[in-house]
């Protein structure tokens, strides 16, 4: 992307996501977000992120708007607050609707999913009328917990003068993870019309509808993390349920790598590895010796990311070694799903037979 030029109007972009560092993190989205949303804005993008305001947050680093706004869910309108914060050039709002989502991922997914679209528009009309925001040119969802924002678009805010001119991107970084597939009953708590029932019902449960499947359906762009990731999905081992929709859309499905901020991520030579390395088993508490092998895994604890599996051959390699290895686990999960604890366990009970070799850090860093 090359850079805008002075006296040219910004072009304006706003990210809609459940997690975005420093604010909020369960696995890689949160870095993603962070990093996308500043390497936009030091192109010159005038660049908005809107998500949750979750309970973990640090209240004392974000700025109540006084600004506020209804959000429909499940046939209540909910008071919805609009905090916001500065990173960089980038400017963060954060919505508490009621006493609701106040945990990552917690809760009714379907719920989650309207709760985020839907507090996304009126948060942008609440925030335009007060002047703190420009309306955006492109809206950048991610995942499903954002699925409702192409539909919503493109749907009952397709006349909307703050949305007719807007475009919208719909970003999947784990397509493992496609949200809740909903029975019929709870369609009409979208607040569509019954018409758009084809492009979110499921073809094999006709019955259902999947809000992820819409937004592939809806989207201007679709986006993957990488050209390979994005042709796998085409196929259903990794595209699942929605292998077809994603085929549908061929030509308008994107794979661009996320890339790697160099200065926050910065790659290490080879002549400073053994310094690394040596300060690393220090820290673990390991005996401090280049010759044994030290092998890291950072990761979010999750069924897709093998988690168990690694466990299990680390185990192994420890026995056929007589401990001559160290191994060092970083990384956090749901904990709402058991693979989670399970895996958790899992983890801590390796590091409890092999104090000397195997160190678990259940949190990011």
């Amino acid at each position: 992307m090359k850079q805008f030029n002075k006296g040219v109007e910004k072009m304006k972009v706003l990210y809609v996501t459940a997690e975005c560092w420093p604010f909020a993190k369960t696995g890689g989205l949160g870095d993603v977000m962070e990093e996308l949303a500043t390497a936009l804005s030091n192109f010159g993008v005038n660049t908005t992120v809107i998500t949750f305001k979750y309970d973990s947050m640090d209240a004392s680093i974000m700025t109540d708007t006084g600004i506020g706004c209804l959000v429909e869910i499940d046939n209540r309108s909910l008071p919805t607050k609009i905090y916001t914060a500065q990173n960089g050039k980038v400017t963060y709002y954060f919505l508490k609707i009621a006493d609701l989502f106040g945990v990552e991922y917690a809760g009714d997914k379907f719920n989650y999913t309207v709760g985020l679209s839907e507090g996304t528009f009126k948060a942008i009309e609440a925030l335009v009328k007060a002047g703190l925001m420009q309306k955006p040119q492109v809206l950048h969802a991610n995942d499903w917990p954002t699925a409702l924002v192409p539909v919503f678009l493109k749907t009952k805010y397709k006349n909307h003068p703050l949305f007719k001119e807007t475009a919208v991107v719909f970003s999947i970084h784990n397509p493992k993870h496609i949200g809740e597939i909903v029975h019929r009953d709870r369609f009409y708590n979208l607040g569509i019309e019954g018409r758009h029932w084809f492009g979110l019902a499921m073809k094999n449960s006709p019955d259902y509808f999947c809000p992820m499947r819409g937004a592939v359906f809806h989207a201007d762009k679709i986006n993957a993390v990488s050209k390979t990731n994005r042709d796998e999905m085409f196929s259903y081992e990794h595209g699942g349920e929605l292998c077809e929709d994603y085929r549908a859309r061929i030509s308008d499905f994107l794979g661009i790598g996320n890339g790697t901020d160099y200065s926050k991520w910065q790659p290490v030579s080879k002549e400073e590895k053994p310094l690394k390395k040596s300060l690393l088993q220090a820290k673990c508490g390991f005996v401090v010796d280049s010759n044994i092998p030290l092998i890291g895994m950072v990761a979010r604890i999750a069924q897709q990311k093998g988690v168990k599996n690694v466990i299990r051959a680390i185990e192994r390699i420890l026995f056929e070694t007589a401990g001559g290895i160290q191994f060092v686990y970083l990384g956090k999960g749901n904990q709402k799903d058991p693979y989670y604890w399970e895996a958790k366990a899992e983890l801590e009970g390796l590091q409890s037979r092999w104090p000397q070799n195997v160190r678990y850090i259940g949190k990011y860093s």
